[in-house]
């Protein structure tokens, strides 16, 4: 016993220490990486509305509390982009704290080292914890209300039942997908319930009255709520189009494999990820056989055990998902949308392995297994690990670079104004930087392209469909290589700067 609590202190410095290393990863990140195109489209829109309106959803965005707490931080603290993304870095602080308190309950040193090394080393997660968009943050909350959900299912106390269902509100009006997961955690709950009143023959008990009756009141009270506050929002996104899918597909193709495949970091090797891919759907399958036997037997033990609960979280998700593409047409989950995918695939994982490792005779290779697991996850991300782009905006690598140089070129204080052509998609990042580094001699850049009467163009250096002739008379100031754009001048330009 006493080795066994040594080892256990021993994870969870271990653990401890790896989300010291991995917060200031994040937060360095988020400190020297430059504005992407979305984060500086929702610091526009957070300069033009008050907080009231964003959290009236006047604005079509998706991104609630996130946006508030954008316009909150930006107003108490001086514009840059590391105080634009400081509530994801909070987030992420939470996300490491609530994935250990999670995996404390599993009371095994082996799966709280592994499991915290599966939910928290994924390059792919760690962008969003470090940029200004509300996906990481949602997924920090919804930890949270996993882990009072799951402590709700241990213990049966209702004010752990109620904080659940107060945070998964919460992950929903960060970001409106997770619509999935609170109906999931409603019927994950419901369904434990059934068998809580199963293993007692279904015979009235005050307690699981009391518990069943808290438990209808928090959940119709929550959609309620949800439906209040949505339903204008959703229907914006339903006009225009947001929320619907181009093409057909199912939830294997768009929504695990594209998350296993970010989370790799788009590794160009497609057969890992149909590996990955297919052990996953392995283990899903297998957890159906591991539970049948014990309904039959009618031992409902496996209601509070993690594989259970979070593959019931799963599986609602997927019926959710592949429901709303049958009758609505909406599109399955992906990259993005499909981050908070990830944790939930993470969790059944370790449950699954916390369930087989109390089987003797195989608990030493599926520990092994999940080791191997582990290490294979601190590769990616240590191999992955970069102060250079996020995986979703590589364009915007150099932005931040290039208005340097370009300070540095024309001069941080010339006696005229000038005009910078562009390609669009770096008109919210350039100007980002434009007022929040009050450079008033540069016209406000707009998207109607780099043909024109324009002093400066940032351009793609390889731009061989807009414009062949684009470097015709012009001056190379610098060529960004992670961006692959150059920042030009016109031919004349230091005559006319002179004159």
């Amino acid at each position: 016993m006493t080795l066994k609590y040594t080892f256990f202190k021993w994870a969870l410095f271990f653990v401890i220490l790896t989300g010291i290393i991995l917060l200031f990863y994040t937060n360095y990140r988020a400190a020297v990486l430059s504005i992407t195109h979305d984060e500086a489209v929702i610091h526009q829109l957070i300069i033009q509305y008050s907080r009231l309106e964003i959290f009236n959803y006047v604005i079509s965005q998706d991104h609630m509390i996130h946006t508030w707490l954008m316009k909150f931080t930006s107003q108490q603290f001086q514009d840059n982009e590391y105080i634009l993304r400081l509530p994801n870095l909070l987030g992420h602080l939470l996300y490491i704290i609530f994935s250990i308190l999670l995996l404390v309950k599993l009371k095994n040193p082996h799966l709280l080292i592994a499991g915290f090394v599966l939910l928290n080393c994924n390059p792919y997660l760690l962008d969003f914890f470090s940029i200004a968009r509300g996906y990481g943050l949602s997924l920090s909350i919804m930890m949270i209300s996993i882990y009072f959900g799951f402590s709700f299912v241990l213990s049966r106390r209702t004010h752990l039942l109620i904080l659940s269902f107060f945070f998964s509100i919460l992950s929903v009006l960060t970001v409106i997908t997770l619509l999935n997961f609170i109906i999931a955690l409603g019927g994950t709950l419901a369904l434990t319930m059934i068998f809580w009143w199963a293993q007692n023959k279904f015979k009235l008990k005050r307690d699981l009255l009391h518990i069943s009756v808290i438990f209808l009141l928090v959940m119709v009270a929550s959609l309620v709520l949800l439906y209040l506050k949505l339903g204008e929002p959703l229907n914006r996104l339903q006009t225009e189009n947001f929320i619907y899918q181009t093409s057909q597909s199912n939830f294997y193709l768009e929504t695990i494999r594209s998350i296993i495949y970010r989370s790799s970091y788009n590794y160009d090797q497609i057969l890992v990820v149909d590996i990955g891919s297919y052990i996953f759907i392995a283990a899903f399958l297998l957890a159906f056989f591991i539970i049948a036997p014990m309904i039959i037997k009618k031992d409902y033990s496996f209601t509070g055990r993690l594989m259970f609960f979070s593959l019931m979280i799963f599986l609602i998700v997927v019926i959710s998902t592949t429901l709303q593409n049958s009758l609505f047409d909406i599109r399955f989950l992906g990259n993005r949308t499909a981050t908070f995918i990830a944790p939930l695939m993470v969790l059944f994982i370790v449950g699954f392995v916390d369930e087989l490792s109390q089987l003797k005779t195989i608990r030493i290779p599926v520990i092994v297994l999940i080791y191997l697991a582990a290490a294979l996850f601190l590769f990616n991300t240590a191999k992955n690990a970069n102060l250079e782009k996020y995986l979703d905006w590589p364009y915007e690598s150099s932005t931040k670079e290039m208005m340097h140089d370009l300070c540095e070129d024309a001069g941080h204080k010339p006696g005229k104004n000038y005009k910078m052509g562009i390609v669009w998609l770096y008109e919210p990042s350039i100007n980002f930087y434009r007022f929040i580094w009050d450079i008033d001699w540069l016209e406000e850049v707009d998207r109607k392209g780099y043909i024109g009467d324009f002093d400066y163009f940032y351009v793609l250096e390889k731009d061989s469909v807009l414009t062949k002739d684009i470097f015709r008379d012009k001056i190379k100031v610098k060529s960004y290589k992670k961006s692959g754009m150059v920042l030009l001048k016109k031919e004349d330009f230091n005559e006319e700067n002179t004159q």
